[in-house]
């Protein structure tokens, strides 16, 4: 109702992301946590390399010891690769969820022409103008619920499984069948 349309679709994106995660600890437990970790280092490496490269004022004795953390990451983790979205979803079960994803990164999560596009409208005079709060189209609205809707079960299903199954756990299947039952006989846009 708040035509937040774009946002609903940054956060459908988020929540599959996660979903990717989610399947790839189940899929291949300690090995992707330590992937995970790996990331994480590597992240925090690039963050270390910019800030020295900015040659920001620090206080006496960061500088130093962000060069020691830096030699240290770089000794425990010479060839760490990164995970992306991408390879993630590619090695798991919901490889098929990529495009879907890729989707919302054009449409929504990111400064495209195809983003962007939906705030470029036709004046009185069918002159270009920009619409800062769009029109909403409902099947925009019902498509996100579902993406984002469908990611967060599949999350929900995912930690379910690695918790071993949990009292709440239980009601995921009849959950799911009840969503996809009323999706197929109400839903406009299914």
């Amino acid at each position: 109702d708040a035509g937040l349309v774009v946002e609903a679709r940054v956060l459908a994106r988020c929540c599959l992301e996660n979903a990717f995660w989610v399947a790839g600890i189940a899929k291949d437990g300690d090995k992707f946590i330590r992937r995970m970790l790996h990331e994480d280092m590597r992240g925090r490496q690039t963050l270390g390399e910019l800030a020295l490269s900015k040659k920001p004022t620090l206080l006496e004795g960061v500088e130093d010891r962000l060069k020691e953390l830096l030699r240290a990451i770089k000794k425990r983790q010479p060839y760490a690769q990164g995970l992306n979205p991408k390879g993630v979803a590619n090695d798991g079960p919901l490889a098929d969820l990529y495009m879907l994803y890729s989707q919302l990164s054009a449409d929504a999560a990111h400064p495209t022409i195809t983003s962007l596009n939906r705030f470029v409208g036709k004046g009185e005079a069918n002159e270009k103008v920009i619409d800062v709060v769009p029109p909403i189209k409902e099947c925009e609205v019902v498509m996100t619920l579902d993406w984002a809707c469908n990611a967060v079960l599949g999350v929900c299903v995912g930690v379910n499984q690695l918790l071993g199954g949990t009292p709440a756990g239980r009601h995921l299947e009849a959950f799911g069948d009840r969503y996809y039952t009323y999706k197929l006989d109400e839903w406009p846009y299914s």
